[in-house]
């Protein structure tokens, strides 16, 4: 759709300066990902919480919750933490 295209647009380019910003922090301060992670998750958290309803209008009290979509939502959980 247009609007996931807009969003992944903005999104992306995020993504990326994420990706490089958190390597330039680590390389500044010499400490390593489990310290780094300890100082800034908390915080990222706190913005991803705050911006969820931006991203996802229906919201996840309007999601119809079955079984078929629980099982690929944990498979994408699991998906997600084997390849970090």
């Amino acid at each position: 759709s247009m609007r996931g295209t807009i969003c992944a647009s903005v999104w992306v380019p995020l993504a990326a300066g994420y990706k490089v910003q958190w390597g330039r922090v680590k390389k500044q301060f010499s400490c390593s990902t489990l310290q780094l992670m300890h100082a800034v998750l908390p915080y990222g958290l706190l913005v991803q919480c705050l911006i969820t309803p931006l991203v996802d209008p229906p919201g996840i009290l309007n999601f119809k919750w079955t079984k078929e979509a629980i099982f690929w939502i944990g498979l994408s959980g699991l998906a997600a933490f084997l390849v970090n």
